[in-house]
């Protein structure tokens, strides 16, 4: 279990390591009888039972999957119970998509989080101050914000990408998409509508990057929430709440 779940979030770093532990599961799998087992399922989800068996010669191309759309979906389907017999080893997981206007709320903490801040870059005297700005904030045509992304990581990974909406009728004050370091190494790219982050590796701990918006035009801006997502395994992922401004002249 370790192995498998060490890989969701890194990589292995050669074909002798791949080898060895594809060899290690094997191993392990045979040791229990797993590879010569029919494995069969069961799952309880929103009121319906559904079975599925795999027996030692089934040759997997996708996983198995069950889908409930638009209408079907009932509030008691948020949960799922899969009973498994049989000696392997599988992995679970419930997905849910969905669409809304309201403004999103932050993930729950787990092994991945991310923060975002705003703040307005005021000048007084000859150094600047960063005033913290509060959701539904007032701000003016012109005026530098500063962005603080904190990502906070429980175990370390690779491979990672943050990408953080702008608020429309904001531009970013750096066109120019360059490798950085703030803690970690980055690259970050910016695009009409979205900054991206390419991060290859996350150690343990807690990481703040950054970057300056100036707002354009007048109006009120709603801007959808921070995702920090594996580029290779994206069910590992997190994101921050979203925020709203209030521009004028």
């Amino acid at each position: 279990k370790w192995l498998l779940f060490n890989r969701k979030g890194n990589v292995w770093k050669s074909t002798k390591h791949s080898a060895a532990a594809v060899y290690a599961i094997l191993e392990y799998l045979e040791g229990r009888g797993a590879l010569e087992e029919t494995e069969t399922f069961e799952i309880d989800w929103g009121g319906r039972t559904y079975t599925a068996s795999v027996t030692p010669d089934t040759w997997l191309n996708q996983p198995l999957t069950w889908e409930a759309g638009e209408t079907n979906i009932t509030p008691a389907m948020s949960e799922a119970r899969v009973v498994k017999s049989g000696g392997g080893v599988s992995l679970a997981g419930l997905t849910l998509t969905y669409a809304t206007d309201r403004v999103p709320e932050p993930s729950e903490p787990g092994m991945l989080e991310v923060e975002r801040s705003y703040y307005r870059r005021v000048r007084e005297g000859d150094e600047f101050h960063l005033r913290p700005l509060k959701e539904g904030a007032r701000v003016s045509v012109g005026d530098e914000i500063e962005v603080r992304l904190t990502v906070k990581t429980r175990s370390q990974f690779e491979y990672m990408r943050l990408c953080d909406p702008k608020p429309a009728g904001f531009e970013a004050e750096s066109r120019l998409s360059s490798w950085k370091s703030e803690g970690i190494s980055y690259y970050e790219e910016h695009r009409d509508s979205v900054t991206n982050f390419f991060l290859s590796h996350i150690p343990h701990g807690v990481f703040t990057l950054g970057y300056r918006l100036r707002p354009t035009k007048p109006g009120t801006y709603r801007v959808g929430a921070a995702t920090l997502q594996s580029m290779y395994a994206p069910e590992m992922a997190a994101h921050s709440a979203g925020f709203s401004f209030d521009v004028v002249e």
